[in-house]
């Protein structure tokens, strides 16, 4: 481990605070470790592991401040956590080529306080199909 630790923060806007991002800052800190640097990257980050670097959530609304430490069993389940999800993409489009997938095939989010944060909020709203069934479904 390096004397001193690079750090990763994110931001959030959630608002109470209460939903915590460790899984999506640690896969940041996974990435940064492992890609190929761009142009603008620091020079020493390709010296680092993921557990070298401190994670820092900042809740904006709540000026609350979450820090982890990731260790090399947070790695694994990370590591297990991307393969699962990569499983599950390729499963839901079933080999269909990209110009082939309709986005209302799949099931929204089972957490409808993610909606209102949602970037495709304004689409989807419009959208009548957005009645869908299969949209409906986790509604």
């Amino acid at each position: 481990m390096h004397a001193s630790p690079i750090s990763l923060g994110g931001v959030c806007r959630h608002a109470r605070g209460t939903q915590e991002y460790r899984l999506q800052l640690a896969a940041y800190a996974l990435a940064l470790t492992r890609c190929k640097p761009h142009s603008d990257f620091p020079d020493t980050l390709s010296g680092y592991t993921a557990t070298d670097i401190r994670l820092l959530e900042v809740q904006l609304l709540t000026k609350h401040q979450r820090p982890y430490q990731m260790s090399e069993d947070d790695i694994s389940e990370i590591d297990d956590y991307i393969a699962e999800a990569a499983m599950q993409m390729r499963l839901a489009v079933n080999g269909k080529p990209n110009d082939a997938i309709d986005p209302f095939d799949f099931v929204v989010t089972a957490n409808p306080e993610r909606c209102q944060w949602c970037g495709f909020r304004r689409i989807c709203m419009e959208d009548l199909q957005c009645q869908e069934p299969a949209q409906m479904t986790l509604l």
